[in-house]
Protein backbone atom coordinates (compact mmCIF):
# COMPACT_ATOMS: atom_id res chain seq x y z
CA UNK A 1 0.00 0.00 0.00
CA UNK A 2 1.29 3.44 -0.96
CA UNK A 3 2.09 5.58 2.06
CA UNK A 4 2.00 9.36 2.15
CA UNK A 5 4.87 11.23 3.91
CA UNK A 6 2.50 12.97 6.33
CA UNK A 7 0.94 9.64 7.38
CA UNK A 8 4.36 8.02 7.78
CA UNK A 9 5.41 11.01 9.88
CA UNK A 10 2.38 10.55 12.14
CA UNK A 11 3.15 6.83 12.46
CA UNK A 12 6.69 7.69 13.55
CA UNK A 13 5.40 10.25 16.06
CA UNK A 14 3.02 7.65 17.49
CA UNK A 15 5.81 5.10 17.79
CA UNK A 16 8.01 7.65 19.56
CA UNK A 17 5.25 8.53 22.02
CA UNK A 18 4.88 4.83 22.85
CA UNK A 19 8.62 4.12 23.07
CA UNK A 20 9.15 2.19 26.36
CA UNK A 21 12.35 4.06 27.18
CA UNK A 22 11.86 7.60 25.89
CA UNK A 23 8.11 7.88 25.25
CA UNK A 24 5.48 10.04 26.94
CA UNK A 25 4.37 8.61 30.33
CA UNK A 26 0.71 9.43 29.63
CA UNK A 27 0.71 7.79 26.20
CA UNK A 28 2.53 4.75 27.58
CA UNK A 29 -0.12 4.07 30.22
CA UNK A 30 -3.01 4.11 27.73
CA UNK A 31 -4.76 1.01 26.41
CA UNK A 32 -7.76 0.32 24.18
CA UNK A 33 -10.27 0.84 26.98
CA UNK A 34 -8.76 3.96 28.51
CA UNK A 35 -8.71 5.71 25.14
CA UNK A 36 -12.42 5.28 24.44
CA UNK A 37 -13.53 8.15 26.70
CA UNK A 38 -11.15 10.55 24.98
CA UNK A 39 -12.20 9.27 21.55
CA UNK A 40 -15.86 9.98 22.30
CA UNK A 41 -14.95 13.50 23.43
CA UNK A 42 -13.15 14.08 20.13
CA UNK A 43 -16.17 12.89 18.13
CA UNK A 44 -18.46 15.34 19.93
CA UNK A 45 -15.95 18.15 19.42
CA UNK A 46 -15.96 17.37 15.69
CA UNK A 47 -19.77 17.52 15.66
CA UNK A 48 -19.62 20.91 17.36
CA UNK A 49 -17.09 22.18 14.81
CA UNK A 50 -19.36 21.02 11.97
CA UNK A 51 -22.35 22.74 13.59
CA UNK A 52 -20.29 25.95 13.74
CA UNK A 53 -19.39 25.56 10.05
CA UNK A 54 -15.73 26.36 10.73
CA UNK A 55 -13.49 24.56 8.17
CA UNK A 56 -10.27 25.16 10.10
CA UNK A 57 -11.79 23.84 13.31
CA UNK A 58 -13.26 20.85 11.45
CA UNK A 59 -9.80 20.06 10.06
CA UNK A 60 -8.28 20.30 13.54
CA UNK A 61 -10.90 18.02 15.10
CA UNK A 62 -10.58 15.50 12.26
CA UNK A 63 -6.85 15.51 12.95
CA UNK A 64 -7.50 14.65 16.60
CA UNK A 65 -9.74 11.76 15.54
CA UNK A 66 -7.16 10.58 13.01
CA UNK A 67 -4.54 10.62 15.76
CA UNK A 68 -6.77 8.39 17.88
CA UNK A 69 -7.08 5.98 14.94
CA UNK A 70 -3.29 5.84 14.71
CA UNK A 71 -3.09 5.36 18.49
CA UNK A 72 -5.39 2.31 18.37
CA UNK A 73 -3.41 0.94 15.42
CA UNK A 74 -0.14 1.38 17.34
CA UNK A 75 -1.54 -0.44 20.38
CA UNK A 76 -2.65 -3.32 18.15
CA UNK A 77 0.68 -3.40 16.34
CA UNK A 78 2.53 -3.70 19.64
CA UNK A 79 0.39 -6.75 20.47
CA UNK A 80 0.87 -8.26 16.99
CA UNK A 81 -2.88 -8.00 16.33
CA UNK A 82 -3.06 -5.72 13.27
CA UNK A 83 -1.73 -2.40 11.98
CA UNK A 84 -2.98 0.68 10.13
CA UNK A 85 -2.71 -1.04 6.73
CA UNK A 86 -4.84 -3.93 7.97
CA UNK A 87 -7.47 -1.43 9.09
CA UNK A 88 -7.47 0.28 5.69
CA UNK A 89 -7.67 -3.05 3.86
CA UNK A 90 -10.55 -4.28 6.06
CA UNK A 91 -12.67 -1.18 5.54
CA UNK A 92 -11.91 -1.17 1.80
CA UNK A 93 -13.17 -4.73 1.43
CA UNK A 94 -16.19 -3.95 3.57
CA UNK A 95 -17.18 -0.94 1.45
CA UNK A 96 -16.79 -2.90 -1.79
CA UNK A 97 -18.92 -5.77 -0.45
CA UNK A 98 -21.58 -3.38 0.87
CA UNK A 99 -21.83 -1.50 -2.47
CA UNK A 100 -22.23 -4.14 -5.21
CA UNK A 101 -24.34 -1.61 -7.16
CA UNK A 102 -21.20 0.51 -7.51
CA UNK A 103 -18.30 -1.95 -7.72
CA UNK A 104 -19.75 -5.01 -9.43
CA UNK A 105 -20.24 -5.26 -13.19
CA UNK A 106 -23.73 -4.37 -14.36
CA UNK A 107 -24.22 -2.07 -11.37
CA UNK A 108 -27.39 -0.05 -11.09
CA UNK A 109 -26.66 3.34 -9.47
CA UNK A 110 -30.30 4.42 -9.83
CA UNK A 111 -31.49 1.68 -7.44
CA UNK A 112 -34.06 2.81 -4.90
CA UNK A 113 -32.51 4.08 -1.63
CA UNK A 114 -34.76 1.86 0.52
CA UNK A 115 -33.62 -1.18 -1.49
CA UNK A 116 -29.99 -0.17 -1.04
CA UNK A 117 -30.46 0.16 2.73
CA UNK A 118 -32.05 -3.27 2.93
CA UNK A 119 -29.22 -4.77 0.84
CA UNK A 120 -26.75 -3.10 3.24
CA UNK A 121 -28.45 -4.66 6.26
CA UNK A 122 -28.56 -8.09 4.60
CA UNK A 123 -24.85 -7.96 3.75
CA UNK A 124 -24.03 -6.77 7.26
CA UNK A 125 -26.05 -9.65 8.75
CA UNK A 126 -24.22 -12.12 6.50
CA UNK A 127 -20.84 -10.73 7.56
CA UNK A 128 -21.75 -10.97 11.25
CA UNK A 129 -22.83 -14.59 10.85
CA UNK A 130 -19.56 -15.47 9.11
CA UNK A 131 -17.55 -13.71 11.82
CA UNK A 132 -19.42 -15.49 14.61
CA UNK A 133 -19.13 -18.82 12.85
CA UNK A 134 -15.37 -18.46 12.39
CA UNK A 135 -14.91 -17.53 16.05
CA UNK A 136 -17.10 -20.47 17.17
CA UNK A 137 -19.53 -18.12 18.91
CA UNK A 138 -23.25 -18.75 18.97
CA UNK A 139 -24.99 -16.90 16.16
CA UNK A 140 -27.29 -14.15 17.39
CA UNK A 141 -30.26 -14.08 15.02
CA UNK A 142 -31.93 -11.13 16.74
CA UNK A 143 -31.72 -7.94 14.72
CA UNK A 144 -32.42 -5.67 17.68
CA UNK A 145 -29.93 -7.36 20.00
CA UNK A 146 -27.22 -6.74 17.42
CA UNK A 147 -27.53 -2.95 17.90
CA UNK A 148 -24.58 -1.79 20.00
CA UNK A 149 -25.28 -1.00 23.65
CA UNK A 150 -22.49 1.57 23.63
CA UNK A 151 -24.38 3.97 21.33
CA UNK A 152 -25.92 7.14 22.77
CA UNK A 153 -29.51 6.41 23.78
CA UNK A 154 -31.17 8.49 21.04
CA UNK A 155 -29.06 6.93 18.29
CA UNK A 156 -29.60 3.43 19.65
CA UNK A 157 -33.38 3.97 19.89
CA UNK A 158 -33.47 5.07 16.26
CA UNK A 159 -31.49 2.03 15.13
CA UNK A 160 -33.68 -0.32 17.15
CA UNK A 161 -36.77 1.15 15.51
CA UNK A 162 -35.21 0.88 12.06
CA UNK A 163 -34.49 -2.80 12.63
CA UNK A 164 -38.06 -3.47 13.80
CA UNK A 165 -39.43 -1.57 10.80
CA UNK A 166 -37.62 -3.97 8.45
CA UNK A 167 -40.25 -6.63 9.26
CA UNK A 168 -43.13 -4.15 9.21
CA UNK A 169 -43.28 -3.56 12.98
CA UNK A 170 -43.74 0.17 12.60
CA UNK A 171 -46.29 2.96 12.73
CA UNK A 172 -48.16 3.53 9.46
CA UNK A 173 -48.29 7.32 9.66
CA UNK A 174 -47.07 10.37 11.59
CA UNK A 175 -50.46 11.33 13.01
CA UNK A 176 -50.80 8.00 14.82
CA UNK A 177 -47.41 8.63 16.40
CA UNK A 178 -48.45 12.11 17.50
CA UNK A 179 -51.51 10.59 19.17
CA UNK A 180 -49.25 7.98 20.80
CA UNK A 181 -47.05 10.78 22.12
CA UNK A 182 -50.07 12.48 23.65
CA UNK A 183 -51.01 9.17 25.26
CA UNK A 184 -47.52 8.74 26.74
CA UNK A 185 -47.53 12.31 28.09
CA UNK A 186 -50.90 11.64 29.71
CA UNK A 187 -49.54 8.49 31.37
CA UNK A 188 -46.60 10.45 32.78
CA UNK A 189 -49.00 13.12 34.05
CA UNK A 190 -50.93 10.46 35.97
CA UNK A 191 -47.85 9.36 37.94
CA UNK A 192 -45.96 12.67 38.11
CA UNK A 193 -47.06 13.40 41.68
CA UNK A 194 -46.41 9.90 42.98
CA UNK A 195 -43.37 8.81 44.97
CA UNK A 196 -42.60 6.02 42.49
CA UNK A 197 -39.47 7.33 40.77
CA UNK A 198 -39.06 4.13 38.76
CA UNK A 199 -42.54 4.48 37.29
CA UNK A 200 -41.96 8.13 36.41
CA UNK A 201 -38.64 7.25 34.79
CA UNK A 202 -40.33 4.46 32.85
CA UNK A 203 -43.07 6.76 31.53
CA UNK A 204 -40.59 9.51 30.64
CA UNK A 205 -38.47 6.95 28.81
CA UNK A 206 -41.54 5.95 26.78
CA UNK A 207 -42.06 9.60 25.81
CA UNK A 208 -38.45 9.97 24.66
CA UNK A 209 -38.61 6.68 22.73
CA UNK A 210 -41.79 7.85 21.00
CA UNK A 211 -40.18 11.22 20.19
CA UNK A 212 -37.32 9.39 18.48
CA UNK A 213 -39.85 7.34 16.51
CA UNK A 214 -41.70 10.49 15.47
CA UNK A 215 -38.44 12.13 14.39
CA UNK A 216 -37.65 9.07 12.27
CA UNK A 217 -41.03 9.29 10.54
CA UNK A 218 -40.47 13.00 9.91
CA UNK A 219 -37.07 12.15 8.34
CA UNK A 220 -35.36 14.11 11.10
CA UNK A 221 -32.43 13.12 13.31
CA UNK A 222 -33.44 13.44 16.99
CA UNK A 223 -29.87 14.05 18.15
CA UNK A 224 -29.51 16.93 15.69
CA UNK A 225 -32.90 18.35 16.67
CA UNK A 226 -31.94 18.37 20.35
CA UNK A 227 -28.52 19.90 19.62
CA UNK A 228 -30.25 22.68 17.67
CA UNK A 229 -32.68 23.28 20.54
CA UNK A 230 -29.75 23.39 22.97
CA UNK A 231 -28.05 26.03 20.81
CA UNK A 232 -31.29 28.03 20.54
CA UNK A 233 -31.73 27.94 24.32
CA UNK A 234 -28.13 29.03 24.89
CA UNK A 235 -28.53 32.00 22.53
CA UNK A 236 -31.82 33.10 24.08
CA UNK A 237 -30.76 32.61 27.68
CA UNK A 238 -27.50 34.48 27.01
CA UNK A 239 -29.61 37.34 25.63
CA UNK A 240 -31.72 37.19 28.80
CA UNK A 241 -28.56 37.42 30.91
CA UNK A 242 -27.42 40.36 28.79
CA UNK A 243 -30.76 42.12 29.35
CA UNK A 244 -29.97 42.00 33.07
CA UNK A 245 -26.36 43.08 32.44
CA UNK A 246 -25.28 39.59 33.56
CA UNK A 247 -26.36 40.46 37.10
CA UNK A 248 -27.45 36.96 38.11
CA UNK A 249 -28.47 38.07 41.58
CA UNK A 250 -30.91 40.53 40.02
CA UNK A 251 -32.21 37.75 37.76
CA UNK A 252 -32.71 35.45 40.74
CA UNK A 253 -34.71 38.14 42.54
CA UNK A 254 -36.94 38.84 39.52
CA UNK A 255 -40.31 37.14 39.35
CA UNK A 256 -40.87 34.33 36.88
CA UNK A 257 -43.40 36.59 35.13
CA UNK A 258 -40.75 39.27 34.61
CA UNK A 259 -38.28 36.73 33.28
CA UNK A 260 -40.91 35.20 31.00
CA UNK A 261 -41.89 38.61 29.59
CA UNK A 262 -38.27 39.35 28.76
CA UNK A 263 -37.87 35.85 27.31
CA UNK A 264 -40.85 36.39 24.97
CA UNK A 265 -39.31 39.67 23.72
CA UNK A 266 -36.06 37.87 22.99
CA UNK A 267 -37.92 35.02 21.30
CA UNK A 268 -39.79 37.45 19.01
CA UNK A 269 -36.55 39.18 18.04
CA UNK A 270 -34.83 35.88 17.29
CA UNK A 271 -37.80 34.68 15.22
CA UNK A 272 -37.66 37.90 13.17
CA UNK A 273 -33.90 37.64 12.63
Amino acid sequence: MKKYPSIERLENIMSALRDPDNGCPWDLEQDFKSLTTYSLEEIYELVEAIDLGNPELIKKELGDIFFHLMFYAQLAKEQNLFDIEDIAETISEKMINRHPHVFESGNNPSKDISELKEAWYQQKSLENKKAQSSSHKSINKSWVQSVSKALPAFIRAKKLQQQAARVGFDWSNQQDLIEKLKEEVSELSEVSNSDDQDKKADELGDILFTCVNLARHLNLDPETCLRNSNSKFINRFSALEEAYAFDHEQMANASIKELENEWQKIKKLSDIS
